[in-house]
Parts: structure tokens; sequence; C-alpha cells
């Protein structure tokens, strides 16, 4: 089973048989909401490859709303 980028916990996919994940699913995360873009090729195990967070936000961007709800302020160094 894979796991969420975001948060680490388990995804399921949509279809019945387990493990079976299909190339540009797009799943969400029961935990943090994420949406996780499932990536499938002839050389790997099906994998996330983005995801988007719960505000829209996509994995290569930060996300304000994130970080706030992280505690960890806006643009703030975290030592």
């Amino acid at each position: 089973m894979l796991d969420c980028e975001l948060c680490g916990l388990a995804i399921a996919s949509s279809h019945l048989e387990p493990g079976w994940y299909q190339d540009g699913e797009e799943i969400e995360c029961g935990g943090c909401r994420a949406i996780n873009h499932i990536s499938c090729d002839e050389e790997s195990d099906p994998y996330v490859s983005s995801f988007d967070c719960r505000h829209g936000k996509h994995s290569d961007e930060a996300c304000d709303l994130c970080e706030i709800e992280e505690g960890g302020g806006v643009g703030e160094v975290a030592t």
C-alpha cells in the first residue's frame, strides 16, 4: 500500500483489488485530505509522484495555510 506523501498515512486505491493503483490516479488522504497523484511506469512499482495539499497548493509550492495550521507561522524559521 502507498503512503500519503504529505502526512505518511496509508492511502488505498479506489480499485477493489488491494494494492492495485492506476497511472494518473488521484487519491485523497483520509487524514490530511491531500490529493496524492499516482504514477506507474514499466520500470518501477506505483508511487506518489506529487500531491496537492488540502488548500490546493502543489507539492512544489509552499502553502502558508498549512504552515499556520502546523504551528510554524508564515515565513518563520524553525529552530
